[in-house]
């Protein structure tokens, strides 16, 4: 039996509130427990800084800057596509408080020497990123069952 689309519309509301509450230090939707929810935030924020840990290891050497990813996280809210674009934003975020090192800004500037971001987006700068878009473009047309 066919659930009904007013049904599915209020469990995507419900769905989209709890995604909310553990994400973006939303409020906690009726019927969960708010310790639960807290504990849940708290182990995808430090999921979420081990990642970007292991792919910017400068950037989070330092205690104190580990320590203000959890508040990057409230945010942000959601992940990005990924923990390199993820550090990124989070050094982004640092670099507004003029908070990071010599080391931890020549790491930056490597980083976007290589990458530029674009929107939600990570892109390879000059002919490594020509060539990988070309290469993209051209997998796509003699492959098509590959996209």
């Amino acid at each position: 039996m066919p659930v009904p689309e007013k049904s599915e519309r209020i469990i995507a509301e419900k769905q989209a509130r709890l995604v909310r509450a553990l994400l973006k230090d939303g409020e906690t939707p009726a019927g969960f427990d708010e310790t639960a929810i807290d504990a849940v935030r708290q182990s995808l924020a430090r999921k979420r800084s081990r990642a970007a840990a292991r792919t910017w290891p400068g950037l989070f050497a330092d205690p104190r800057i580990q320590a203000r990813f959890p508040d990057y996280c409230r945010q942000r809210g959601a992940p990005v596509s990924g923990a390199l674009l993820d550090g990124r934003l989070f050094a982004r975020y640092l670099e507004r408080t003029r908070s990071l090192t010599a080391e931890q800004l020549v790491e930056i500037a490597r980083f976007d020497a290589a990458y530029m971001v674009k929107g939600k987006d990570l892109r390879l700068r000059g002919r490594a990123g020509r060539l990988y878009r070309r290469f993209k473009s051209a997998s796509r047309r003699l492959l098509p069952w590959k996209t």
